[in-house]
């Protein structure tokens, strides 16, 4: 039996609303509930299989004597060769699969920033008492 896919929140970042397929089960929102009428509005949250969100790395012999290694979700480099530049790496075999462009990695935690003020709408000027007569 294959292991349940890690899920993580995506906020959907596409340029129109799109209606999602139900053929992988339900879609849930990053709170767990249905999304409603299967349809994704930018800026809609959703719980995704984080290798769709973040892509994962791969490593292969260039030589072909080795079967690839599965090194995970998202960018991942053994600690053997951490430092080493993206040209290095590509040429010893790894690969690394970008998520899908459509959404990215949500964290509810993350700080937001300030939305700039409105300046104050201008009051209209008081109109000026008559004159006595």
């Amino acid at each position: 039996m294959a292991d349940k896919p890690t899920v993580v929140p995506a906020r959907y970042v596409g340029p129109h609303p799109v209606r999602i397929s139900r053929q992988h089960g339900a879609v849930r929102s990053h709170e767990g509930k249905n999304v409603a009428g299967h349809t994704l509005r930018p800026g809609d949250i959703v719980m995704l299989p984080e290798t769709e969100v973040r892509g994962h790395t791969y490593l292969f012999d260039p030589r072909g004597q080795r079967d690839p290694e599965y090194l995970g979700a998202g960018h991942v480099v053994k600690p053997e060769h951490a430092g080493l530049s993206r040209d290095e790496l590509v040429a010893m075999g790894y690969e690394f699969q970008e998520g899908r462009s459509d959404f990215e990695p949500y964290d509810p935690h993350a700080p937001v920033a300030a939305e700039p003020e409105q300046p104050a709408a201008a009051k209209p000027a008081k109109a000026a008492k008559p004159a006595a007569v």
